[in-house]
């Protein structure tokens, strides 16, 4: 099962048919620049994170970007397709492993199990995806802290139902 998504850009009178595929089974993503197809290299957390690469269109050096189920290119500063200002990617904070170690600790703690691992799985996208946001510092934290807690809460509630 593939997940395309198209892009047209233009720069200096130059267009450019950007297609970005990621296979959901095998995470193999691929982006074809006018069908001549390059291979992503693979990164940890990438699908939590997002992705920022650099490429060449044309003689110009410019950054695809995908975040969440958005994908756009940087050029010169700035998104082509937004309009916004281009602001790399960062990395996962140390904070910010405290909270996805919080809520990887939940099935742990349940000694397995699907759903604790899905509410695990969820608090640790929602933190990296809040950890990798253009927001405050103060406010990722407090965000961070509030999905961490809205996990463990929910797992609560699941072991109080089947107890």
């Amino acid at each position: 099962m593939s997940n395309s998504k198209l892009l047209e850009v233009s720069i200096d009178n130059n267009k450019y048919n950007i297609e970005y595929k990621r296979n959901m089974w095998t995470g193999k993503e691929i982006l074809v620049i006018n069908g001549e197809e390059i291979q992503l290299p693979k990164k940890s957390f990438r699908a939590f994170t997002g992705i920022d690469v650099p490429v060449v269109l044309g003689n110009d050096k410019c950054r695809f970007v995908s975040i969440g189920s958005k994908i756009d290119i940087a050029y010169n500063g700035k998104y082509l397709i937004s309009g916004n200002k281009y602001t790399g990617l960062k990395s996962i904070s140390w904070w910010c492993w405290i909270f996805i170690t919080l809520c990887l600790a939940i099935p742990v703690i349940s000694l397995g199990g699907a759903l604790p691992a899905v509410i695990a799985v969820m608090g640790v996208m929602g933190c990296t995806r809040i950890n990798v946001g253009d927001k405050s510092t103060i406010l990722k934290v407090t965000l961070c802290f509030l999905v961490t807690v809205m996990c463990w809460i929910t797992f609560l509630l699941l072991l109080s139902i089947l107890s």
